[in-house]
């Protein structure tokens, strides 16, 4: 279902007049609400961050912090959670295509999407009640790494929940490049296994910053008082495994399998969620 929902977004997003952004947003809004029964596993847990607050959708703001193609942001928006504002580094992002299809759809007058440099946030301190970052801290430069953490730090509101889903240098499987252990090895050798087998080495060089999850864990507890790793939770939790596919749908069962023993699985849990994504959620 996703990526039906992803073809229709990209359709959406190259709308070339308000008629046919109209007619493109009720296709891809079709789909969105279809999958309300069934939604998306990646995005499961913010959904229900999201349901857990008590004011209304459209008064709960959110922050996308790294949102790529939007994709995410126009799905929440879908659902009602109207107030989202998405912030990305990467110019070549549509924003303004994005912006028009929000004003054009939501009646809105202001912008909800933003290119910046990748330090500090063009908003005001305490003024989110909800931030988000999928599979984005991976691709973060040495340069603004902390200034990410404590930026984040400065806009959530007290009562605001910070939610991150984090691949790092621990998982055997390494998604960006879909190899298994190479990323494990010294850079050079680890290089030249990757230019032979076609890898896009300099552009991995200037975007792929895989860290160890102790990193992301400390920073978290630098910069909020409270912090959770949900990442045995998630590995616990039976899922749909359909989302899965090829040797990553084997892998994920016995991950499940593992975790869930008798006995034997609370220190199958504690080996194996340094392994795999990591998942957190922070306050203040």
């Amino acid at each position: 279902m996703w990526q039906e929902i992803a073809k229709k977004f990209h359709i959406l997003v190259e709308s070339r007049d308000k008629q046919e952004i109209i007619k493109n947003w009720k296709n891809f809004n079709f789909l969105v609400q279809k999958s309300r029964k069934d939604p998306p596993y990646h995005l499961d847990k913010i959904l229900k961050l999201l349901k857990s607050r008590k004011e209304k959708k459209h008064l709960i703001r959110i922050l996308d912090h790294g949102c790529g193609s939007a994709l995410t942001c126009l799905y929440l928006s879908s659902l009602g959670y109207k107030n989202i504002l998405g912030v990305d580094v990467n110019k070549n992002r549509k924003t303004d295509q994005l912006n028009k299809i929000y004003k054009t759809i939501f009646q809105e007058k202001v912008d909800h999407f933003f290119i910046y440099d990748g330090g500090n946030l063009p908003f005001e301190q305490n003024s989110f009640d909800i931030i988000y970052s999928l599979q984005v801290l991976e691709h973060v430069s040495p340069k603004w790494i902390n200034k990410y953490y404590s930026e984040e730090a400065r806009v959530i509101k007290k009562s605001g929940t910070v939610y991150h889903q984090v691949p790092h240098i621990l998982t055997p499987f390494e998604t960006h490049t879909k190899t298994w252990l190479i990323h494990y090895l010294p850079r050079k050798i680890k290089e030249n296994i990757y230019k032979k087998l076609g890898q896009p080495v300099e552009k991995l060089k200037k975007h792929l910053f895989l860290r160890s999850p102790f990193f992301h864990k400390s920073q978290l507890k630098k910069y909020f008082s409270n912090y959770e790793d949900l990442t045995l939770q998630r590995l616990q939790t039976k899922v749909d495994f359909t989302y899965y596919d090829g040797p990553l749908l084997s892998l994920r069962k016995m991950l499940h399998i593992l975790v869930t023993l008798p006995i034997f699985g609370k220190l199958f849990g504690f080996i194996i969620e340094n392994l795999v994504m990591l998942e957190t959620k922070s306050s203040k």
